[in-house]
C-alpha cells in the first residue's frame, strides 16, 4: 500500500449547512471589518494543512496579522511561490515562517507507488509532485533552500523554519527544555504578567492537570537524563516520595486506630502545622479575612493536594501503559 493505515470511518455528513449557520452567528459578532488588507506583521506563514494544527493559536497570531498559506506537507511548491510573490510585492510582507510537523501524512506515503496507483486507476500519472518525505526537519531545510533559490521571492533576509511536534502535550514545558538544551536561559521580565484560565469544574481541572503532568513526564523521557533535565527529574522523584510518605501516613494511622483505637499526636508536630497555617493565611490576605480563615483551616489545601497527587499517579500510569490520549 502506498499510504500507511490511518483511523478513518466511512460515515460522512456534509457540513456546508452547519457552517452557514455558524457563519450567521459569527457575522452578528464580527468586529474586524476595519482591518487593512496587508498583514500588520508583514509576515507570511507556510504550513501543512493538517487539521490538528491551529496556526493562529500555535503562533499566537491575531486576525489580520499574517498571510497563512497551507498545503499538504507545507512544502514549497510553484503555487506557494506564486502566493509568496504576490504577498511580498503587493501586500508588503517581508518575513517568511515555515511550519511543518511530526506525524505528517506525507511521511506515510510511498510516492512512486502512489503515482503508479493513480495511473492504474485513472489512466494518467499526476503532473505534480507528491512531495513525500521521511524527515520533517530535513524537509523544512529543503523548503528553505527552495525559497532562497527562487528569483520570485524578493525578500529572503528573514526566513525561519520550525517543526511542530504534535505529540507534545505541554508546549511551554517542551519549549523550555528545548531552549535550555540549546544553551539559552529562560528569564521572565519584571513586568511580565501571567494569565491562566480558571478551570470551572473539578472534571475540567482534572483533565487539564492530567494533560500537563503526562506531557511533562513524556518530555523528560524524550530528552533523557541531561544536565538540563536532572533538576526536573529530581522534582518528580520528590513528588513520588511525597505520595509514598502520604500513603505510609494513612496506613500507619489506620494501623494505630486498629491497634490502639485512636491516633496519638505528638505536640511537636503542632509547630510545623501552625507555621504552615500562618503561611497559608498570609498568602491570601489580600482576599479578606474570610478567605484567610478558610486557608488557615488547611482543608482546601489538603483536598487540592490529594487531587494533584491523584493526577500524578494517573498520569504516570498512562505513560507506562502508553494509553490513548483523550482530552
Amino acid at each position: 500500500m502506498a499510504v500507511a493505515s490511518t483511523t478513518m470511518t466511512d460515515a460522512f455528513t456534509p457540513s456546508a449547512d452547519e457552517l452557514l449557520a455558524e457563519n450567521a452567528e459569527y457575522a452578528e459578532h464580527f468586529h474586524d471589518s476595519d482591518l487593512q488588507v496587508a498583514p500588520t506583521r508583514h509576515l507570511a506563514v507556510v504550513a501543512c494543512m493538517d487539521s490538528r494544527m491551529d496556526i493562529f493559536k500555535i503562533l499566537g497570531l491575531g486576525n489580520g496579522e499574517a498571510h497563512i498559506i497551507r498545503n499538504a506537507g507545507g512544502v514549497i511548491t510553484d503555487d506557494v511561490i506564486r502566493s509568496l510573490c504576490l504577498s511580498q510585492r503587493f501586500l508588503g510582507t517581508r518575513e517568511i515562517v515555515l511550519l511543518h510537523h511530526t506525524d505528517c501524512g506525507l511521511q506515510k506515503v510511498d510516492e512512486p507507488e502512489f503515482r503508479d496507483q493513480l495511473a492504474a486507476e485513472l489512466g494518467v500519472k499526476p503532473w505534480w509532485s507528491v512531495e513525500a518525505f521521511t524527515d520533517p526537519y530535513e524537509d523544512v531545510r529543503q523548503s528553505m533552500r527552495r525559497l532562497r533559490m527562487t528569483p520570485f521571492v524578493a525578500h529572503k533576509d528573514h526566513i525561519r523554519g520550525f517543526v511542530y511536534d504534535v505529540e507534545v502535550l505541554t508546549e511551554d514545558n517542551e519549549l523550555t527544555l528545548a531552549l535550555k538544551h540549546l544553551g539559552y536561559a529562560c528569564i521572565s521580565p519584571m513586568q511580565c504578567v501571567v494569565r491562566t484560565d480558571v478551570m470551572p469544574t473539578w472534571t475540567t481541572l482534572w483533565r487539564q492537570r492530567l494533560r500537563w503532568k503526562r506531557g511533562a513526564m513524556e518530555n523528560l523521557l524524550q530528552y533523557g537524563v541531561t544536565k538540563v533535565t536532572i533538576p526536573y527529574i529530581l522534582q518528580h522523584v520528590l513528588m513520588f516520595l511525597g505520595i509514598a510518605f502520604l500513603a505510609f501516613y494513612f496506613a500507619l494511622s489506620a494501623a494505630s486506630i486498629a491497634v490502639f483505637g485512636d491516633i496519638h499526636f505528638h505536640p511537636l508536630w503542632l509547630v510545623p502545622a501552625a507555621i504552615f497555617m500562618v503561611e497559608r493565611a498570609v498568602t491570601v490576605r489580600r482576599n479578606g479575612w474570610k478567605n484567610m480563615l478558610i486557608a488557615a483551616a488547611l482543608v482546601p489545601e489538603w483536598i487540592y493536594e490529594l487531587f494533584m497527587q491523584g493526577c500524578l499517579v494517573r498520569a504516570s500510569s498512562d505513560v507506562m501503559r502508553r494509553s490513548a490520549r483523550e482530552w
